[in-house]
């Protein structure tokens, strides 16, 4: 792993400095995103390997992705999926949804929207603050961003538990 001067792992550091709760923020809510207008920059540490590839028949296209009328089927099975869990009843509770949530409703799926745009900006923000100034803080760049993602990842990690515990309740102990 990386590690910087005082021996300490850099993620070690990172999650350390974000627990800290002294992460300034301030409400961008009104602010408008256009992320037309950005740029990103990759760490000088990237590495970049080539992998050879074979030249695809069009019967492993075929195999390989979704075509128009599989879409469509998708598309109109999760729609079936939503109504059935919106109008609740037994069925709706056997129902899985996961990676569904953020179209329970446009509320949750604007928010999430919201949120992301904001990430984006903020952190894009201070990339442009940083190359200003000549320099490069990772470290500030996640403190920028950690406000945006705080609730993502407790949705994330519930999510998760919910998870294990119906694995463990349903499946028993697997190693």
């Amino acid at each position: 792993p990386l590690t910087s001067t005082s021996g300490n792992t850099k993620s070690h550091q990172l999650r350390m400095s974000l627990q800290g709760g002294n992460i300034s923020t301030t409400d961008q809510g009104s602010m408008p995103c256009n992320l037309h207008d950005h740029k990103v920059r990759f760490s000088n540490r990237t590495e970049v390997f080539f992998v050879p590839t074979q030249e695809r028949t069009d019967l492993m296209n075929e195999e390989l992705w979704y075509n128009a009328q599989e879409l469509n089927s998708i598309k109109h099975e999760v729609k079936l999926v939503l109504l059935t869990s919106r109008r609740g009843g037994k069925k709706a509770r056997k129902l899985c949804l996961r990676g569904l949530e953020h179209l329970f409703s446009t509320k949750v799926f604007k928010l999430r929207n919201n949120n992301r745009k904001l990430a984006t900006k903020a952190v894009l923000k201070e990339q442009g603050k940083q190359k200003a100034m000549g320099y490069v803080d990772a470290m500030q760049i996640a403190k920028v961003l950690h406000p945006y993602t705080q609730w993502p990842r407790e949705v994330a990690l519930s999510t998760a538990d919910s998870d294990a515990e119906y694995a463990h309740n349903h499946l028993g102990n697997i190693p």
